[in-house]
């Protein structure tokens, strides 16, 4: 089962304790999982998730008769088609709850989720360019600072985040909360690793920087050493120059902490520049 197929299953068991949020969950479901054929109303085959919860809220607190007025007055935000078009009945929606139940409803019927660890993504999408800029508009509404933008893919109009935090926002207000707490655990998780391998980058990076100044730095060296041997240096060069020969796998600061005066980084790396200049006269 793939996680948005878990975010669904999630879903369906959500069923809002107020009834007006039930009805604007319902009117979601009618508007995106179906269309109108000789004045009947049906889901589409690949709506079964949408159905189901369909089914959960009639089976709460309405009867066939109620099923069949509330589809006729959904039946206004479908075009001759049978396809839906702009309308989303505004005076089921002034609430927030009532706005979540309806995106809830939205995406059970058009809705998908990437797999956390697997790129932030999460979409709505329509074939209806209004729809869709409605979907938006009532993201916007909540007031979570989520900020979807839309996209044409082929013949549908598609609302989406990319954005971790507001993928998990997303999950939240729609109250998939188990889902919301698997994909943060993931993102951590993500950005736990992602700090490591930074980190590890870094000092690789680093060591072999460190690794490289100090194989020049000892050919210079071996070359007083040969030319006239290191006695002739002063001694705080002298020094420098052993350390350098003994360790070569020191920092300048690890250097600098061995010296018999200890020094800081700028010091010792001014010494070696010093021997540096003295190694070219041979």
């Amino acid at each position: 089962m793939s996680f948005s197929e878990k975010v669904k299953r999630e879903l369906i068991s959500v069923l809002p304790p107020a009834r007006h949020c039930r009805i604007a969950e319902m009117a979601a479901l009618i508007c995106g999982g179906g269309f109108f054929k000789d004045n009947n109303f049906t889901f589409r085959n690949d709506k079964t998730i949408a159905k189901e919860k369909f089914t959960a809220i009639l089976q709460k607190d309405f009867d066939d008769e109620f099923n069949e007025k509330v589809i006729k007055a959904t039946k206004s935000s479908f075009a001759d088609d049978g396809l839906p078009i702009c309308c989303i009945p505004k005076i089921l929606i002034t609430s927030s709850c009532c706005k979540r139940a309806f995106l809830r409803g939205a995406f059970l019927c058009a809705g998908s989720v990437n797999e956390p660890g697997c790129g932030n993504h999460l979409e709505i999408y329509s074939r209806s360019e209004s729809y869709a800029e409605e979907i938006k508009s009532l993201f916007i509404d909540l007031e979570l600072d989520l900020y979807p933008k839309t996209m044409q893919r082929k013949n549908r109009i598609v609302v989406y985040f990319k954005d971790g935090e507001q993928v998990s926002a997303v999950l939240g207000a729609l109250s998939a909360f188990g889902a919301m707490l698997c994909f943060e655990s993931k993102r951590v998780e993500s950005n736990v690793n992602n700090q490591i391998n930074r980190k590890v980058n870094f000092q690789n990076a680093n060591m072999e920087k460190t690794i490289n100044a100090a194989m020049e730095q000892t050919h210079y060296i071996l070359k007083i050493e040969r030319a006239v041997g290191l006695e002739v240096l002063p001694k705080h060069l002298e020094e420098t120059a052993r350390l350098r020969l003994a360790h070569p796998e020191y920092s300048l600061q690890e250097i600098g902490r061995a010296l018999e005066v200890p020094a800081g980084k700028s010091s010792v790396n001014h010494r070696l520049k010093q021997i540096k200049a003295i190694s070219e006269k041979y």
